[in-house]
């Protein structure tokens, strides 16, 4: 049976159910051959699932984990040359938004091949250590939610788009991926640290 608005449904004004079923297929794991070695490991620890949801979850698991700290145990590197969690959230920060603007070029069919950047410089010049703990809390929920909605807002056709980002080919819905399994991997090494100092 035809809806309420049938010459709006056959020019594909609001089909937004059909769009929606065919964006969840997008936003399964990508292939192999869709991002390089280096990224494997940050794939491999997302679940399967809508990358999406599993970025949402994913904040607030976070989110809880760094509400359990004081600032002296965000201050404390856990060794010599080791980053401290503050310095760690000022990281994924400045890394999301970096693969959040890789995603975004590539989505938007930008073939432009896209520099690398020096995570170990961008620390040292984040500032992290000298900020309130509950300040890089909040922003890593802005920069988070900005993530999830530069995201949603890609249509099903963008997710398989693929570009060249510090010399290696990564597809949009690779990206996705590794945004969430870079920070996975970070919150264990947290959760793992702290463990051990605690001992």
């Amino acid at each position: 049976m035809p809806g309420p608005f049938p010459l709006l449904e056959r020019a594909g004004i609001g089909k937004r159910a059909d769009r929606n079923d065919s964006l969840s297929d997008m936003l399964t794991r990508p292939e192999r051959n869709e991002y390089s070695d280096f990224h494997a490991d940050y794939v491999a620890r997302v679940p399967d699932g809508n990358v999406i949801e599993i970025l949402e979850k994913q904040l607030k698991e976070l989110q809880a984990f760094l509400r359990t700290l004081s600032e002296e145990q965000a201050e404390k590197a856990p060794a010599p040359g080791k980053w401290s969690v503050k310095q760690v959230i000022g990281h994924l920060c400045d890394g999301e938004r970096v693969l959040a603007y890789r995603a975004m070029r590539i989505a938007r069919g930008d073939q432009t091949p896209l520099a690398g950047y020096e995570q170990d410089d961008y620390v040292r010049e984040s500032n992290a250590s000298q900020r309130a703990l509950a300040d890089l809390v909040a922003e890593h929920e802005a920069v988070r939610r900005s993530t999830i909605a530069l995201f949603k807002g890609f249509p099903p056709q963008a997710w398989l788009r693929r570009g060249t980002a510090n010399n290696a080919e990564l597809s949009v819905r690779a990206l996705a991926y590794i945004t969430a399994g870079h920070e996975q991997r970070h919150l264990e090494l947290m959760k793992n640290q702290l463990s051990v100092a605690s001992r």
